[in-house]
């Protein structure tokens, strides 16, 4: 069998685990980031109603420059690599198309934040650190893709 007539084991359990690493795993430890590091969201309130909790107090554990990376930044990242993830994982187009598809996405939503469409603070490391998060999704993925 060609690597053209190769059918997508979507069924396998191969690619379940895959894709629950990659996609469902990272969104479910940002929303845990966000309920631990920043009560003040809508995604934390959303927790705390739901799940009848109050905000933590803080981290004390947690060393000061490592809770503002994991507060700005990590969450942001989180998704941005699940994101990229999905649309590799879901596509059949090598990653090539889904990665730049991704990264546009992930630009055009900080801009929007910058011009208050939508809620949020705009950030130019934001976009860094996200365009970072979807390499190493796309350096990631699309060999373990490729070996299914």
């Amino acid at each position: 069998m060609t690597k053209k007539e190769r059918v997508e084991p979507t069924g396998s359990g191969k690619y379940r685990i895959c894709c629950v690493l990659h996609t469902i795993l990272p969104v479910a430890v940002g929303g845990l980031i966000y309920f631990f590091f920043r009560p003040d969201t809508h995604i934390s309130r959303f927790f705390y109603k739901v799940f009848s909790v109050t905000a933590p107090d803080s981290l004390e554990i947690v060393p000061c420059w490592l809770a503002l990376i994991c507060r700005n930044f990590l969450p942001d990242m989180l998704w941005a690599y699940a994101l990229t993830a999905t649309g590799m994982l879901v596509m059949d187009d090598g990653g090539k198309y889904s990665f730049w598809v991704c990264l546009i996405f992930i630009t055009v939503m900080e801009l929007c934040q910058k011009w208050g469409i939508l809620s949020g603070t705009f950030d130019w490391l934001d976009i860094i650190f996200e365009t970072c998060a979807s390499a190493l999704a796309a350096l990631i993925v699309k060999p373990t893709k490729e070996r299914m």
